[in-house]
């Protein structure tokens, strides 16, 4: 009984009748306002399509966590089968030199290229 006002576990949150199926137009818009909402994710570029289930995320975002922390937003949705994640990260933004694919600084982008082996 204390169960039922909100007291004991709730191993059972999210299992909903055996009927029901969360609609793509529900998903969608969900991932939509999640991604729009979401204060570290700049979401201009993502484009978000649903298909059974499954969402697709196509686009460019600035930096590498950008893709997987998009993601990792949807992968949690209720009614989500599978995330494709077609995202790709914009190399070399002339004004803020983030997009490099190794974090926000040109800085660290020079340490990774000077790391790289070369030929001679």
């Amino acid at each position: 009984m204390a169960a039922w006002f909100g007291e004991g576990d709730p191993k059972h949150r999210g299992r909903g009748p055996a009927s029901y199926k969360r609609t793509d137009e529900r998903i969608s818009e969900e991932a939509n306002e999640l991604l729009t909402e979401d204060p570290w994710l700049d979401a201009s570029g993502i484009e978000i399509a649903v298909s059974g289930g499954e969402v697709t995320l196509n686009g460019t975002v600035s930096e590498r966590e950008a893709k997987h922390r998009a993601e990792r937003l949807i992968e949690d949705m209720s009614g989500v089968t599978h995330v494709q994640n077609n995202l790709r990260v914009r190399r070399g933004d002339p004004i803020t030199g983030s997009g490099l694919g190794f974090g926000d600084s040109a800085n660290e982008a020079q340490m990774q290229a000077a790391a790289r082996p070369t030929r001679n």
